[in-house]
């Protein structure tokens, strides 16, 4: 339990990630960031779907997925303009409310979904910095929600930065040679002094509130980065790739900006003093599109570090969750979690984790009176979406079901987008999916005969191979992947489910053959790398095996098939400590996994023997 008198800072930062924050830190330029780091634990982040920001935040806030928050999208139409989701929108309870019920302070800064918000926490919502008045005019007060308690308005509102502050020295950080820019056909660096002056207003209220009233735990959401990312990333990242034309003037946007808000986060520690605990999190990392690849889904992890009192020292923290920052810090104040959070203490970056058995709920009302109530947000919601947004809305929704394996109810949506959209290809296939592993065959074939009209011809042996499998045809299934493999797919979406096919049908040949021809177009695929060590693991290749399975882990390490393949090849090679320490590991980052929570039990008694 945490000592009564310590505080907890914790800052959020968006699309940050090792790849773009090791180099800087290596040279010398994060420093802040790195004493963070050598003091305290630090891991990859991973943030389950939807890959919408204020999901994923409200995820990281909350301990609930998406489906239970019901905060699914980023923003809400009102007339005249489309503004940010509100607070009232939010189904579940975020760290600072819940830590404000149990009595202790707290100040929040810059998180979705708070606008309006009505708690005991002092909040400065995130339409903090948004423009409230023409530029080059000063700005009439923050709308009504933004602060509470309102009382705030009076000293907060003269700290906003409005975009034409960012005078020219600032700007030469990021753009050397901004005066070259043709502003008239470039709106870029417009947009960069409106990032610039967001992340500014919210440090400049996030200081004002720490220096200024009590408080147990400061959650600062410094969202600008995320911005910069995808404007910028591309040139910052693939500066030396012609190919993927990238801009030299504006090729230091992105370094410049990790430098300020680690000066950022150096200001804000100086003024908490060193016994204040720190966590820095970024939910997501840079995705595929932003620097143009073909599987523009993929999209890196994200940054967690936690430093301070009560947190170890020179610790690995692997295959955070997003779902398990709250349960963590929870405990780090001495609180138990709570049954209806799926996430789990991360103890091995506590020096004490808390031990009290979970509360049923941290919500104040009964789980039935929430459900309604939830249905009722979610619909009210809907209703001042667009017919677009609303079905974006649903889709979201449902891919945080499915994440969560609860086909059954992302069904009714899924069939609902299916009905309005027959020919929109991802919607359909989704739903022939959900179909087939909830055993509704007939319908599924029902779902194929318009989804083959929605998607390329090399497709459909795939979609009829997995029908027949699931109806137990496996000739037919077979026949179907040896027509498919005539043309071999470009998708790695789609090379993941021709090698899960050929695993169910046992044909480790080919899944080998296809892993290796993945793998030699690219060697950064780890669902290729996991192919490879299944099928040479069953051909009796355990050392490869054991190789292939750890590349794909170091790709990606929140990959549970990947640590359960490798132990399976340590235990071919006789090397069960090794192997079992492999277990220890996946049932660290997936502690429900029933294989291997089986296994190990098995080589468990093979150890002690």
């Amino acid at each position: 339990m945490c000592e009564s008198q310590t505080r907890l800072l914790w800052v959020s930062w968006e699309l940050a990630d090792w790849q773009l924050l090791h180099p800087l830190i290596d040279a010398g330029e994060m420093p802040t960031l790195e004493k963070l780091i050598d003091t305290g634990g630090s891991g990859t982040l991973y943030a389950p779907p939807p890959p919408v920001n204020a999901a994923i935040c409200t995820t990281m806030a909350t301990g609930k997925r998406p489906w239970q928050h019901r905060i699914c999208l980023s923003h809400q139409a009102t007339v005249p303009n489309v503004k940010p989701v509100e607070a009232k929108y939010r189904a579940a309870g975020t760290l600072w409310e819940i830590l404000s019920d149990q009595g202790l302070p707290t100040i929040a800064v810059g998180w979705p979904a708070t606008h309006g918000s009505i708690t005991t926490s002092r909040v400065v919502s995130d339409r903090y910095a948004f423009p409230t008045g023409p530029p080059g005019h000063a700005w009439p007060p923050a709308e009504r929600g933004t602060y509470h308690p309102s009382e705030l308005a009076k000293q907060f509102d003269p700290l906003r930065v409005q975009p034409e502050q960012i005078d020219a020295a600032t700007l030469e950080q990021f753009v050397p040679d901004w005066q070259q820019v043709d502003q008239t056909r470039d709106p870029r660096l417009s947009r960069l002094c409106i990032s610039l002056a967001t992340d500014a207003s919210y440090h400049a209220a996030a200081t004002k509130l720490i220096a200024s009233v009590s408080w147990k735990l400061a959650a600062v959401r410094l969202p600008g980065i995320g911005e910069l990312c995808r404007m910028f990333v591309r040139h910052h990242l693939l500066a030396d790739t012609p190919a993927a034309k990238p801009e030299p003037l504006y090729r230091q946007v992105v370094p410049a900006a990790f430098r300020m808000l680690d000066a950022m986060l150096a200001r804000l520690m100086e003024l908490v003093g060193p016994d204040t605990a720190v966590v820095l999190t970024s939910p997501s990392g840079v995705s595929g599109a932003m620097l143009g690849q073909p599987d523009s889904w993929k999209q890196s992890g994200g940054v967690f570090v936690a430093a301070g009192p009560g947190f170890t020292t020179d610790q690995l923290v692997h295959g955070i969750n997003a779902l398990d920052v709250v349960p963590t810090l929870l405990s780090w104040f001495g609180l138990p979690t709570a049954g209806d959070m799926e996430g789990r203490i991360r103890s091995e970056c506590l020096i004490t984790a808390n031990t009290n058995t979970p509360r049923d709920s941290y919500e104040v009302d009964t789980a039935a009176s929430d459900e309604c109530t939830a249905e009722q947000r979610t619909a009210e919601l809907r209703s001042t979406l667009s017919t677009a947004d609303a079905w974006n809305y649903d889709w979201y929704r449902a891919q945080s079901l499915l994440d969560a394996d609860r086909q059954q109810q992302a069904l009714p949506l899924l069939e609902s987008l299916f009905r309005e959209f027959p020919e929109h290809a991802l919607f359909s296939q989704t739903l022939f999916q959900t179909q087939l592993s909830l055993g509704l065959v007939a319908e599924a074939e029902e779902t194929l005969e318009v989804l083959l009209d929605a998607v390329p011809p090399s497709m459909a042996p795939l979609l009829r191979a997995e029908l027949a499998y699931a109806a137990g045809d496996r000739q037919l299934a077979r026949q179907q992947v040896d027509l498919l493999l005539q043309h071999p797919p470009e998708s790695s979406l789609v090379w993941y489910r021709v090698g899960l096919l050929l695993m169910a049908l046992r044909e480790w040949t080919k899944l080998e053959s296809c892993a290796r021809a993945v793998l030699a177009q690219s060697e950064d695929e780890e669902i290729a790398w996991l192919g490879l060590a299944e099928a040479t693991l069953r051909r009796g290749d355990a050392q490869t095996a054991e190789q292939a399975a750890q590349r794909a882990i170091s790709l990606q390490f929140y990959l549970p098939d990947a640590h359960l393949a490798l132990a399976r090849a340590l235990v071919a090679q006789g090397r069960i400590l090794a192997a079992t320490q492999a277990l220890d590991r996946l049932l660290q980052i997936d502690p429900h996994n029933h294989r291997a929570q089986a296994y190990r039990r098995r080589i468990g008694g093979a150890l002690v023997e």
